[in-house]
Formats: C-alpha cells, sequence, structure tokens
C-alpha cells in the first residue's frame, strides 16, 4: 500500500454493501432457501465479483469459531 495515502484516502476505499438489514423476521426458515435468496441476490448485483466465492464458518464444540474460504 502506497504510504501517501491517508486515512481519509482509504475509508473512502471501502463499499458499502448493505443494500437492507438482517432481521431474523426477514429470514426464511429453511436456510437453503435463505442462501438461495442471497446467491440470487450476488447473481444480479454489479458489486460482486464472484458471488460464488463465499466463507462457511462454523464454532466446535468448545466454543472456537473457524472460517474457511469456499
Amino acid at each position: 500500500m502506497s504510504k501517501d495515502l491517508n486515512s481519509s484516502q482509504i475509508a473512502a476505499l471501502r463499499r458499502d454493501y448493505m443494500l437492507r438489514g438482517l432481521s431474523e423476521g426477514d429470514l426464511a426458515s429453511d436456510p437453503f432457501l435463505q442462501f438461495g435468496a442471497w446467491f440470487q441476490d450476488a447473481l444480479e448485483s454489479n458489486v460482486v465479483a464472484e458471488p460464488n466465492a463465499m466463507v462457511l464458518s462454523t464454532v466446535s464444540p468448545e466454543g472456537q469459531p473457524r472460517g474457511r474460504f469456499v
């Protein structure tokens, strides 16, 4: 990264991906249907370069989170 960028310039590089909030009442009860809706949103957007790239996160029985790119 260039040392010539100040914090305001770096902040300006960020994109806002928020189209709407995430409320439990707005979610499908079937996780596969919900995933399909999110995937369709990503496919139809002109912002997401690779809609099939994602992070799968799980938590072990000990409470240790783990995320992997799939």
